[in-house]
């Protein structure tokens, strides 16, 4: 009773002040209840867009802007609104015709340049940035738009003053406070974030997107127990909020709980059911726990409503990996490529594809005409330059492991392959030297101590050698791989195993016409007083029981195999 003794415009200012408070739901029930008493006003229709699509029913808030601009083409604001539902959207091209058709104000360009940065029109939005900056502000709004842009064109620090002005000039705005906390997060400044989200939440305590932003950078900074308590903090502020609800299954999901995010994510979808980041979200969890085929479908469902976001292709692409089904990856992956051609991660995910197809040659080839674009992209250069040591092109493969290198310094992977590139290219000193720095680098993984030893036994330094190959099987002794080539240096070295005092230890094996590679036949050990004739006289007489042909005098079993015998260690008695 009363509420209806408040006049339309009496309750269209109380429905202004709950969205404020971020009481949406509320404020929509108003609007409704004015709807109902009478005919719709195109300022109510562009308003209750507003609340719509804060409750994340972007589509419902779509057609009700584009029912107000048509009841009230002359009314600014709502075109403008119109104009940002579109943006948020993805729809940029439609975006920028309202932009455009609006009457050129500092609102209107700022949204002009964000729906030409989204189209990829770069050179477009330089030409507009002087105008747009040489506008003087006066008021909160033109020194929070002003910002906005300037964090679209990346110029952060500039950002930050513009919003302080907003700030200083609405000390009772919540949301430029956010929008401040939100450029700190992303230069770092996480007590700076921290401080910003507190003065929002000192004139709004039911802000739950400033717990909630808290919340995601604790979670990203590894702090465990403060995003735990920021997340619960949004809960509680407003336990009907889709985005607490959200923020909830991050948290968790950083935790590795991913059971208890994926009843988050549930409870939020309970509230805003046609939330994309949401639906996107369940995906991605489900995913996490490997129910692929299941996260498969809902992701097309995505596509179909916004086929503008880049990040949907990517989980699909891995999804249908994941599920085996190369070719609809691949398929997905290149209509990503055709509508982000910026996107650094089009040429990886196909290459990824494709190797996974065993297409190496097609794999490198997109490799190699990508390459130029991708000198900066540390995941595209390891991937690219393993393929290319696949492919055995180490004159290609040596400038992808130079820039890596150079990009990552601390990529001690980067530096081994970069050195058995320089050692398959006969660089030997180079490649010496790099397996030095990755060893540095890990000390303890026996990948790189194993390449320095194949450097060394190149260079005839066969000690340095053998003591290399020796530290590498204390890290991973029974790799069969270091066994193998610790054996080869040891006959390399002219070692025949004259018999000693002592007990000694022998391994033999197989390998191909090359004498390159270890064949998975029959691998023999044997320890005590006994010469390098005894232990192969052994060794054969295990491949005859085994059914094997052995031409003793030439050491080749089966007519295509050699063996290999080499000392492991001596035990003195």
């Amino acid at each position: 009773m009363q509420e209806q003794a408040l006049t339309v415009e009496q309750r269209l200012e109380k429905a202004r002040m709950l969205v404020d408070k971020g009481k949406n739901r509320k404020a929509l029930a108003l609007y409704d209840e004015i709807l109902a008493e009478g005919p719709p006003q195109a300022a109510l229709l562009s308003a209750r867009a507003v609340v719509l699509d804060r409750l994340r029913r972007s589509r419902e808030a779509l057609e009700q802007a584009r029912q107000a601009v048509e009841m009230a083409p002359e009314d600014i604001t709502a075109r403008q609104r119109l104009g940002w539902l579109l943006l948020g959207r993805n729809e940029h091209e439609q975006a920028l015709a309202v932009f455009t058709a609006l009457p050129e104000s500092l609102a209107s360009q700022v949204g002009k340049a964000a729906s030409l940065l989204g189209l990829g029109r770069f050179a477009e939005v330089e030409l507009m940035s002087p105008g747009i900056l040489a506008h003087k502000c006066s008021t909160v709004e033109e020194f929070s738009d002003r910002g906005i842009f300037l964090q679209l064109l990346g110029r952060l620090g500039e950002a930050l003053d513009a919003f302080e002005e907003a700030a200083e000039l609405g000390p009772k705005n919540a949301m430029v406070r956010l929008r401040l906390a939100e450029v700190h997060g992303i230069l770092g400044n996480v007590k700076a974030l921290g401080r910003c989200c507190d003065d929002a939440l000192a004139i709004n305590p039911r802000f739950v997107e400033a717990y909630t932003l808290k919340a995601r950078t604790y979670s990203g900074q590894g702090e465990v127990r403060r995003s735990d308590e920021m997340s619960l903090k949004a809960l509680k502020a407003d336990p009907d909020s889709g985005e607490a609800w959200r923020t909830r299954a991050v948290v968790l999901s950083g935790f590795g709980r991913l059971e208890e995010a994926l009843q988050a994510v549930d409870k939020g979808l309970e509230l805003e059911p046609e939330w994309a980041s949401l639906i996107y979200d369940r995906a991605v969890i489900l995913a996490a726990l490997s129910r692929h085929a299941e996260a498969a479908p809902i992701l097309e469902r995505l596509l179909e409503t916004d086929s503008r976001e880049v990040a949907i292709y990517h989980s699909l692409g891995a999804t249908y990996l994941n599920l085996g089904q190369g070719e609809k990856a691949l398929d997905i992956y290149r209509k990503a490529e055709k509508l982000f051609p910026l996107d650094p991660h089009a040429a990886p995910n196909q290459m990824r594809v494709l190797a996974m197809m065993n297409k190496i040659d097609q794999a490198c080839e997109l490799g190699r005409s990508a390459f130029p674009n991708q000198t900066e992209n540390p995941g595209f250069l390891e991937l690219y330059g393993q393929l290319l040591l696949k492919q055995r092109d180490f004159e290609a493969a040596l400038p992808v492991f130079e820039q890596l290198t150079r990009l990552v310094p601390h990529h001690f992977v980067a530096w081994s392959n970069r050195g058995s590139v320089l050692y398959e290219l006969k660089r030997f000193q180079e490649g010496l030297g790099c397996q030095n720095k990755s060893i540095q680098l890990n000390p303890h993984h026996p990948m790189p101590w194993a390449n320095q030893g194949t450097v060394l036994q190149a260079l005839e330094r066969y000690e340095e050698a053998l003591n290399s190959f020796d530290q590498a099987l204390l890290r991973a002794p029974n790799d069969p791989r270091i066994k193998e080539l610790r054996a080869r240096c040891l006959q390399a070295q002219g070692h025949q195993a004259p018999e000693e005092e002592g007990e000694s230890t022998w391994l033999v094996h197989l390998v191909d016409k090359e004498g390159e590679h270890m064949v998975d036949l029959h691998q023999g050990s044997y320890t005590g007083k006994l010469s390098g004739d005894e232990v192969l006289q052994r060794y054969f007489q295990e491949l005859r029981e085994k059914g094997h042909t052995v031409d003793m005098e030439r050491g080749v079993v089966d007519g295509e195999f050699k063996a290999v015998v080499g000392k492991l260690e001596t035990s003195p008695t």
